[in-house]
């Protein structure tokens, strides 16, 4: 059992300028082409700069050193090539950028073990994760290596990466809340590759709270193309979007799943391969996802079926899919057990038919005809395409299977080892992982991540690391102006002829809620992550019960507060350690030197984990930039803690006009914007900015 903890912060953005939504000012987006529920992602913005400069699997400049670093920080490559791990690279440091496209040459290759995202808010763009099974024998038993893992995280965008040839599933990315998987290739999944259920060769896993998957390839896997949901972590909550993707060559169930999930499915392209022709029946080819229901009594979901707005999937072999998605490719797909039982399964197919489409954060959307030719054209590590894509993209296009591996049973197409890939005029050294050829590194000479020629060419000093983090006036760094333009031509080519819909455009910043386990006793100083602890000034010891933390009596806790946070509002929630007649309420008396009558805020010594928590929530005197410090008295309570900012303009009243100072205090020349980022110029976008001193408002 694991018990959620906690504390929870987040900050709801409200628009500082207050009129009309055409002068609203979108937050900036984690790159130029960053779309669907991941879009706001950060990474690394506004910290470090490292790189990795060796393609060793430890070590000063490797990209374990680098990930294994605390704080913001954005990666960049000074070498291309393949770097073979000798363990699992699980990464728990989060505010991370990988950014794959500044390899010299052909770009990075993660082999031999798998990479996991274990920590929220990353951005990963154009890498290759290609794990394969060779390793298998050295593990033994219990080596399953999905391609790239994250689950019950947060705030994740992978955008152009190449995922293939995994034991698990070659792209697990589910049960997080805001994550987008766009523009990837995910190919060739492993059906004897050693997993203990013995045939895996398993595509994808993809859902969650606020999940977008769009314009993916999807090739050769024996199912699981994709899995969608289901995650108890995110239960009822999980919303995704999955569209414009393209999938080939399936051969086991396809696309499946969505138990209780509410989705749009999209103008997806559906293309039959040869595996999926001689081994499925018409019906499972006519498979636009097979629909199934959670059947575990007393769990929250039971027989509650999936919400689903579906619209413009194209199948070219079948093209009566085509006029009737819901029928043929969602309707038929469900198991006639339950179609022939509705009552008992509780299946309702109007109330399971949704006639809109659920609210989503922007995707630049293209028929499914056309996603299917630009995905084909740019999705993957396509800066530089290697070899195994470039097979991969012929398959699809030429409708094709050039390998199948030599398990029984093996649909046409679906390999066992990435080996089976061996063209029969290889010589004996061949290796399936694709060479990487390396260039020389641009000259960098501050190592802030800008080449010198390109700082030099936008009058920048290529002797000063500090401009790597000024500011343009769409809110990006330099540094991340620099990384961003390597792409520019592809995110502008891939996108040509969409259109940009979706609902949303505004994101809540929502720091991570964190899971211990319900027997956790923790010493004195307790470390969230992100900056957050929980401390006191006696030493005592922290537990948990349940969902919620045991706080000791009658001492001052402080808990810091992540760097930028305005804390205006704390909530507790939750109900007494003892209950005997030794000890009395519990008693809020005290928050960040305000003392309360010990009957304000109190929890009644006779309350249980059983029963409706007691609530209450404490408007601060004076907003908590650093700490908060809170005493308890009279028995120990056992609560969740939420801190809250409404993060309100204060600029309401500011006019569009202002004087200028020219000399003396506030003069500055600089504008900024109102976080504080210096701008390299004067803002060419309306929204509010800081000028000699002043707050000012530049309108459209």
């Amino acid at each position: 059992m694991k018990t959620r903890l906690l504390i929870k912060y987040m900050m709801l953005i409200i628009a500082s300028v207050a009129a009309s939504a055409q002068e609203r000012i979108e937050r900036t987006p984690a790159f130029p082409g960053a779309e669907g529920w991941g879009r706001y992602v950060t990474g690394g913005r506004g910290g470090k700069v490292l790189h990795v400069t060796n393609l060793r699997d430890s070590g000063y400049g490797s990209l374990r050193w680098a990930c294994e670093q605390t704080g913001p920080r954005i990666v960049v490559f000074d070498i291309s090539g393949t770097i073979y791990l000798q363990s699992d690279l699980k990464i728990t440091n989060g505010n991370l950028t990988l950014a794959g496209q500044t390899a010299p040459g052909d770009g990075i290759c993660v082999a031999d073990y798998p990479v996991t995202f274990a920590c929220p808010n990353i951005i990963a763009r154009y890498m290759r994760f290609r794990p394969g099974n060779r390793m298998a024998e050295t593990e033994g038993d219990g080596f399953e290596p999905d391609g790239l893992g994250a689950v019950d995280s947060r705030l994740i965008i992978v955008d152009h990466c190449s995922i293939s040839w995994s034991v698990d599933e070659c792209c697990s990315i589910y049960g997080n809340r805001f994550t987008t998987v766009q523009w990837c290739i995910i190919s060739q999944s492993l059906r004897y590759g050693g997993h203990s259920k013995n045939t895996h060769g398993y595509g994808a896993m993809m859902g969650g709270e606020g999940a977008s998957y769009h314009h993916n390839l999807l090739v050769h896997h024996d199912s699981r193309c994709p899995r969608l949901g289901e995650r108890p972590a995110t239960g009822a909550r999980d919303t995704t979007d999955f569209r414009c993707n393209v999938m080939y060559n399936w051969s086991g169930q396809g696309c499946y799943g969505a138990e209780n999930m509410n989705a749009n499915i999209v103008n997806n392209y559906y293309k039959p391969g040869p595996g999926t022709i001689a081994s499925r029946a018409v019906g499972y080819q006519r498979r636009i996802c097979g629909v199934g229901v959670n059947e575990q009594e007393g769990h929250e979901m039971y027989h509650v079926w999936a919400r689903l707005f579906v619209d413009g999937n194209v199948n070219p072999r079948h093209p009566a899919v085509d006029a009737d998605n819901w029928g043929l490719g969602i309707w038929q797909q469900i198991s006639d057990t339950y179609r022939n039982n509705p009552a008992k399964y509780n299946l309702d197919e109007k109330r399971m038919r949704l006639s809109e489409p659920m609210k989503y954060y922007r995707v630049t959307t293209h028929s499914a005809a056309d996603a299917y030719s630009r995905v084909l054209d740019h999705a993957g590590a396509s800066l530089s395409r290697d070899s195994h894509d470039a097979l991969m993209v012929s398959d699809v296009r030429e409708g094709t299977a050039t390998y199948t591996g030599s398990g029984a049973g093996n649909a046409k197409g679906i390999i066992d080892s990435p080996y089976d890939n061996r063209p029969a005029d290889a010589p004996d050294n061949w290796n399936p992982w694709p060479v990487l050829n390396s260039t020389e590194a641009p000259l960098d000479t501050d190592r802030d991540g800008m080449p010198d020629a390109w700082e030099l060419a936008r009058g920048l000093d290529p002797a000063d690391p500090a401009d790597a983090l000024l500011t343009d006036d769409e809110g990006y760094t330099m540094v991340e102006v620099y990384i961003n333009s390597l792409v520019d031509h592809i995110t502008e080519a891939q996108n040509e002829g969409g259109t940009a819909d979706g609902d949303l455009e505004y994101l809540p910043d929502i720091l991570p809620s964190y899971t211990v386990a319900t027997s956790t006793r923790i010493p004195s100083t307790w470390n969230f992550g992100n900056d957050i602890t929980l401390s006191n000034d006696a030493g005592k010891s922290y537990g948990t019960r349940g969902d919620y933390i045991r706080l000791a009596r009658d001492v001052r806790h402080t808990l810091t507060l992540p760097s930028r946070a305005e804390i205006d509002r704390i909530r507790f929630e939750g109900f007494t350690y003892y209950s005997s007649d030794s000890y009395s309420d519990a008693s809020l008396t005290e928050i960040n030197g305000t003392a309360y009558p010990e009957s304000t805020f109190a929890i009644a010594k006779n309350s249980d984990i059983s029963t409706v928590p007691s609530s209450f929530e404490i408007k601060l005197d004076e907003p908590a930039a650093d700490r908060i410090t809170f005493t308890w008295q009279g028995n120990n309570p056992c609560v969740r803690i939420t801190l809250l900012t409404s993060n309100q303009s204060t600029t309401a009243a500011i006019g569009t006009t202002v004087d200028y100072p020219t000399e003396g205090y506030g003069y500055d020349p600089a504008w900024y914007t109102i976080q504080g980022h210096r701008l390299s110029s004067e803002p060419s976008v309306p929204g509010l900015y800081i000028h000699h001193g002043r707050k000012i408002i530049i309108r459209k």
